[in-house]
């Protein structure tokens, strides 16, 4: 799977992380490699998420390879359109799209991906509460969390909250170092429901953030893990 490396010599600072987008892999014991993350996307959002890299941490090497350590020299091409990547990309898809008489989408009270797409996320929220994700929710809400867009990682850290998607704590405990405030905040919110004391690590420096209510949501996980 093609694969984005940022590289230095020296390691990132507490700063540079906080710069960095969520869905990051941080690496700390194959220097010069700092981080990776790893991309099955469109070619311009396989450039977006590399650019977005390289003006976070200019003096660094921005490198694509093709698997965890083998270089490659051009960056990789679109999906296949092969039919598993066609499910996939329906899967992304409301069930159910009705339009007005202005030809502006209309919300399915009966599918709550509709909300979401039209960035309405506490009626979405409320209505997975309780829900499990199938297998086409889960793949969106992954998909969400690799994102570079902080709308998009804060929604999927709720979404996999209130859907009780322990399993994806690990991957949520990297949004805690997110620039955003509200990925910050969606992200400790995620793992003190999802999470137990092994992610006070990730959450004990938010204890200092800058933010008042993220200090808040991480005063309640370490009250909550003690």
């Amino acid at each position: 799977m093609p694969t984005i490396e940022l590289r230095r010599p020296s390691p990132l600072t507490r700063r540079e992380r906080t710069l960095l987008p969520g869905g990051l892999d941080f690496i700390e014991d194959e220097p010069p490699v700092l981080a990776r993350i790893q991309l099955y996307v469109p070619l311009p959002e396989f450039v977006e998420v590399a650019i977005t890299l390289a003006r976070a941490i200019p003096d660094a090497e921005v490198r694509v390879v093709e698997d965890a350590g083998a270089p490659t020299s051009t960056l990789p091409p679109s999906p296949p359109k092969d039919r598993s990547s066609e499910q996939a990309h329906r899967a992304l898809i409301p069930k159910k799209r009705t339009f007005d008489d202005h030809g502006l989408e209309e919300d399915d009270p009966d599918n709550p991906w509709s909300a979401l797409d039209l960035s309405d996320v506490d009626q979405a929220a409320a209505r997975f509460e309780g829900h499990t994700l199938d297998s086409n929710g889960r793949d969106r809400v992954r998909k969400m969390l690799r994102s570079t867009r902080p709308d998009d990682l804060a929604a999927g850290c709720r979404i996999a909250r209130v859907t009780g998607w322990r399993s994806m704590a690990q991957t949520i405990k990297r949004c805690a170092r997110h620039a955003d405030t509200r990925v910050r905040l969606e992200a400790v919110m995620a793992l003190t429901e999802l999470g137990g004391p092994a992610m006070s690590i990730a959450v004990r420096p938010l204890l200092e953030d800058a933010s008042p209510e993220v200090r808040a949501a991480a005063q309640v996980a370490m009250d909550k893990w003690q």
